[in-house]
């Protein structure tokens, strides 16, 4: 997947992820979900409080900025998973899949 989650249109990525295609799958539509939980945060913290919550929303910011760029991290593993197995070819390389399907879970189990 070459174009990011993050420039499609809401409505276009609901669309994808519901689709037979494999990517953005569960990992990037959880990534997309934290990140705008996290911004919900953010919008609490700078309407309640001045500059007393200021450590929590520089925390914040940053998480933020992770789990965004994580939700095209996993698309992109995801993708490198399906063309290791050989798309519609199941005679991938079993190396080569159980290499990118190591890669393909260390990235939403390094946002956890």
């Amino acid at each position: 997947m070459s174009e990011s989650l993050w420039s499609m249109r809401a409505d276009a990525m609901l669309e994808r992820v519901a689709s037979s295609e494999p990517t953005p799958g569960s990992g990037a539509a959880a990534a997309v979900a934290g990140a705008f939980g996290i911004a919900l945060v953010l919008k609490a913290l700078a309407i309640t409080d001045g500059d007393g919550c200021a450590p929590l929303r520089d925390r914040g910011a940053a998480l933020v900025e992770r789990v965004v760029a994580s939700a095209d991290r996993d698309a992109e593993a995801f993708a490198a998973v399906v063309d290791a197995q050989g798309g519609d070819d199941p005679a991938g390389d079993d190396a080569r899949v159980e290499e990118a399907t190591v890669a393909a879970a260390e990235v939403p189990l390094g946002l956890a």
